[in-house]
């Protein structure tokens, strides 16, 4: 990155939460990445010190579960690049003089790593869901601040309450507040494994739990094992193994995905 005054701003927003490790060009960054560990999130300009385009890196990036964030200037210049860089997979953008302070920077990098986290486990929930029901956990598990309630997520899709209901008696599956439940937990597991650095306690803050003490009760009644376990011991892909035995299904998820498609 070239702005060094950008670098500390960066630094300064995320203190506390993350670490920050700056490197000036693309070719840089491309030898760096598979050898840091728990490497969430990349902050990338639109062109680098040498002049490279970051598309292609950005594409490479969106293959991984690497959440970038493309930093560029706003205006209509920029708009070409700007549509070809969401398109290669950015999920964020960080427009210069006017998100680059510490609570605008805070919230676009967290979203880009909640956007990354949130896709990964439904990648491996949703073959196990009605197929009637996955804009229901698509919503429960992307927007999690607000679809705490299965009202929320119904007046979200426009739909009546009883509607999910109808849906959930159906196709065989869970009522919806307990697939709601077993959504939050899926995604509190990716959010576990994902960041083992991170307190139990931030996670429920940043998924609205309740508590601390809701997110550990719910997983141990839903899943019978502690959140540290849970952390230890697989993530989401536990806790939707849970799900499966709790809703009497079997296989894999390789057989599981190819029975919902036929």
């Amino acid at each position: 990155m070239r702005d060094p005054l950008l670098v500390s701003r960066i630094r300064a927003a995320l203190r506390g939460d993350a670490e920050v490790v700056g490197v000036a060009t693309l070719r840089e960054l491309g030898a760096m990445v598979g050898h840091v560990r728990h490497l969430h999130v990349l902050i990338l300009e639109g062109t680098d010190r040498e002049g490279a385009y970051a598309e292609s890196m950005v594409r490479r990036l969106s293959e991984s579960d690497i959440a970038v964030v493309v930093s560029c200037r706003a205006g209509v210049a920029w708009s070409p690049a700007i549509r070809d860089l969401a398109l290669a997979g950015a999920r964020e953008f960080l427009f210069q003089d006017i998100d680059d302070y510490g609570a605008a920077i805070r919230s676009i990098v967290l979203a880009a790593a909640h956007s990354s986290t949130a896709d990964h486990v439904l990648d491996k929930f949703l073959p196990w869901v009605p197929t009637s029901l996955h804009e229901f956990v698509r919503y429960a598990i992307r927007f999690p601040q607000d679809g705490r309630h299965v009202a929320d997520i119904a007046r979200a899709l426009a739909v009546h309450r009883k509607t999910l209901f109808n849906q959930a008696r159906a196709a065989g599956g869970p009522a919806p507040a307990e697939l709601l439940a077993w959504s939050r937990l899926a995604l509190a597991g990716g959010y576990l494994a994902k960041y083992p650095s991170r307190t139990i306690e931030s996670i429920a803050n940043e998924l609205e739990f309740a508590s601390v003490n809701s997110l550990r009760n719910m997983m141990k009644r839903y899943t019978g094992l502690r959140a540290s376990q849970v952390r230890a011991s697989g993530g989401c892909s536990l806790v939707i193994r849970a799900y499966a035995q709790a809703t009497g299904q079997n296989g894999t998820r390789e057989e599981r995905r190819r029975d919902m498609e036929a």
